[in-house]
């Protein structure tokens, strides 16, 4: 049986119904099984130059080791990438300069897709916590790298970024930000919040990520509002089979980290993070402030001394190398 036979029949009125009021998008959504190989073929003929680009990728480079290890990158031609607002090309071409910067950088942010760098210990936090950096599978769609925080081998909190130039000025987009789902995370977050006096794990990442930013010389972070997301489509609210993975509030997150709403739908956060006076903090507080202070100074100074050296920097590897 072939997927227009199995599609239950649509009388003329009902067509006309569908593709009318409401409907454009209820009738690609119904026909979205049929209509996907026709909207490939017409999206690589648009964007044949960016497929050529990648297709000749230069032996040895990043974007072709990407691309061995990620084939799903060709997806990109449709598939959304950090922000849904996003063309292909402009897609394609955060992919390609992304590689380009990394490459310049080298390690850490260098490593393979299929590697991973534990950059520092955060004993101070939860005893087996670590910070580390690497590009997993299903982050892919969110950013080309992730700053984690793990615990022996859990991750509590990942984000996504990818590198980019906005103008001459070098930027990170963040795509994404997940935590762990189970029966004892709400505890252990819990602990973890007590633990970094008062820093939930959600902050804590976006605060690192600031101080590596800053490091790197990052001039800007742009987050991905929940409007912008790339789980945000136009046909997802017609699909009655569709259930929304992420249950994170973005917008909040940003908000509570001093992040201000541009008008292309990312939340743009400031880097470095401002430092809010003692003086401003209620004085039951104030302790627990300087508390979060100092562990903060520790982790810049430590991450700083791990970038600034990157030669002792020990790649591990999560999947098997590829050619």
């Amino acid at each position: 049986m072939n997927a227009e036979s199995a599609l239950p029949p649509m009388s003329s009125e009902k067509l006309h119904e569908e593709t009318g009021r409401g409907g454009v998008v209820a009738f690609a959504v119904r026909f979205r099984r049929m209509l996907l190989p026709l909207l490939y073929v017409g999206s690589a003929i648009r964007h044949m130059g960016w497929l050529s680009r990648f297709w000749n990728a230069p032996k040895g480079s990043l974007l072709e080791k990407l691309i061995i290890s990620r084939p799903e990158v060709w997806q990109m031609l449709r598939v959304r990438f950090v922000s849904s607002a996003w063309t292909a090309s402009e897609r394609f071409a955060h992919i390609h300069d992304h590689c380009n910067l990394v490459e310049k950088m080298g390690l850490p942010f260098s490593i393979r897709p299929n590697e991973y760098v534990e950059l520092l210990d955060l004993e101070e936090v939860g005893p087996g916590c670590k910070l580390t950096l690497d590009s997993p599978r299903w982050l892919l769609r969110e950013g080309l790298l992730s700053l984690n925080i793990t615990q022996d081998r859990d991750r509590i909190f990942s984000l996504a970024f990818t590198f980019a130039w906005e103008g001459k000025k070098l930027i990170a987009y963040v795509g994404g930000i997940q935590g762990r789902r189970g029966p004892d995370m709400l505890e252990r977050y819990r602990q973890f919040t007590k633990a970094a006096h008062g820093t939930r794990p959600q902050d804590l990442i976006v605060e690192i990520f600031r101080l590596l930013c800053n490091e790197m010389g990052v001039m800007r972070i742009l987050c991905v509002s929940d409007r912008i997301r790339n789980g945000r489509t136009p046909l997802e609210p017609h699909r009655t089979d569709f259930i929304d993975q992420v249950t994170f509030d973005y917008d909040a997150l940003w908000q509570a980290r001093g992040g201000v709403l541009r008008a292309d739908g990312f939340y743009e956060l400031v880097v470095p993070a401002p430092i809010r006076k003692l003086s401003d903090v209620p004085a039951n507080r104030r302790a627990q402030r300087r508390r979060r202070n100092a562990m903060m100074a520790s982790i810049r100074s430590r991450l700083a001394t791990v970038l600034r050296n990157p030669k002792g920097i020990v790649v591990g590897q999560h999947e098997p190398n590829f050619p």
